[in-house]
C-alpha cells in the first residue's frame, strides 16, 4: 500500500517524516545489501575479427564518464598457430585481459554476474592477436556504468 504524506515545501522535510515513519534496510544472509548489477539496457556487446596483429576495436567508447564492464570473452582461432590475444584499453593502450587461442581453437570466459574488468571511461575497447592468422574472432558482452 502507498501512503501520500501532507507536505511543507517550504522545507525538505515531510511533517510524518518526523512521526516515525521509516523504510526498512534489505539485506542478503549475509547482511550485504544487494545491488543492481546492469539493466537491459546498459547491456553492450561487441564482435570483431582480425588477421594481423593490428589492434582492432571490439567495443566502442561509451560515452564521457562512462565505463565498460567486460562480463564475458570469447575467442576463435581459425588459424594454424596459436596466438597471445591481449585486450586493451583503447588503441595502444594499456592491457586489461590476455588469453591464449591454440590453433584451430579458441575460449570463452564468462564472469556470470560479476565483472572481470573494465575499461578507462569513455575508452574502447580493442584486442590483438600476438602472431597474424587466418582469422580470429573476439566476441565481448558486459554493461556501461558511470561507476
Amino acid at each position: 500500500a502507498y501512503e501520500i504524506k501532507e507536505c511543507d515545501w517550504s522545507s525538505d522535510v515531510c511533517s510524518s517524516d518526523l512521526s516515525g515513519d521509516r523504510t526498512d534496510l534489505i539485506t542478503d544472509l549475509d547482511g550485504s545489501i544487494p545491488v543492481k548489477m546492469a539493466c537491459h539496457a546498459d547491456n553492450v556487446s561487441g564482435v570483431a575479427t582480425a588477421t594481423n596483429t593490428t589492434d582492432t576495436s571490439v567495443v566502442a567508447a561509451q560515452g564521457a564518464s562512462t565505463y565498460f564492464y567486460v562480463t564475458g570473452v570469447s575467442v576463435v582461432n581459425t588459424g594454424s598457430s596459436t596466438t597471445l590475444i591481449t585486450l586493451k584499453d583503447g588503441s595502444g593502450g594499456s592491457a586489461l585481459w590476455y588469453g591464449i587461442a591454440p590453433a584451430g581453437g579458441g575460449y570463452n570466459f564468462n564472469g556470470g554476474n560479476k565483472a572481470l574488468f573494465r575499461t578507462s571511461a569513455n575508452t574502447a575497447l580493442y584486442f590483438a592477436c600476438g602472431t597474424a592468422s587466418t582469422t580470429v574472432y573476439c566476441s565481448v558482452t558486459g554493461y556501461k556504468s558511470k561507476v
